[in-house]
């Protein structure tokens, strides 16, 4: 019984883990491109409003100024927006 318990304990805790890791968000906090890459040479999908809830998908990158870039999702396209206009 001890066992199973544990073994249900770890589940619980792994369902929680991945459904807090699939509600992440950025939040654009100026008017914002979404790119196909990370940095300002990719090409721009789509033009966002400051305050837009973007799914964060789990991937950051730093370009070459050092700025950090977060892979998101938003309306149906995946893209990446600038750490300077969003967090």
């Amino acid at each position: 019984m001890k066992k199973f318990m544990s073994a249900l304990l770890m589940v619980l805790v792994v369902v929680c883990l991945c459904a807090s890791a699939l509600a992440a968000t950025v939040t654009t906090t100026g008017n914002v491109w979404l790119r196909s890459g990370p940095g300002k040479g990719y090409r721009k999908i789509t033009s966002m409003k400051s305050g837009r809830k973007l799914e964060y998908l789990g991937k950051t990158s730093t370009d070459s100024r050092g700025v950090k870039w977060y892979y998101v999702k938003f309306k149906g396209n995946k893209g990446w927006v600038s750490s300077r206009y969003s967090k």
